[in-house]
């Protein structure tokens, strides 16, 4: 029966669990902000409208990246000078 009573009782997150969580939300925000900052970089250098990149990345993930890297392969980077179009 105490075993019952330990399984049913609901217990809340301690402070480590919650500091441990806040640690690993703090990382993800910031390789998606970086991640997103870089593609908009990269696409602003070929020509393309960079901050519609990067916002399509930081937004879907996992779609946005498949489509950066797909475009990243069709499109050549911009000379110095060199204008889009």
């Amino acid at each position: 029966m105490l075993a019952l009573q330990d399984a049913t009782r609901i217990v809340g997150p301690t402070w480590p669990d919650l500091i441990m969580g806040l640690v690993m939300w703090g990382f993800f925000l910031a390789l998606l902000i970086g991640l997103g900052t870089v593609v908009t970089r990269d696409m602003n250098a070929r020509g393309l409208q960079g901050w519609a990149w990067g916002l399509l990345v930081m937004l879907l993930p996992p779609l946005g990246l498949f489509l950066w890297l797909l475009v990243r392969a069709n499109s050549p980077r911009l000379q110095r000078g060199q204008r889009a179009g």
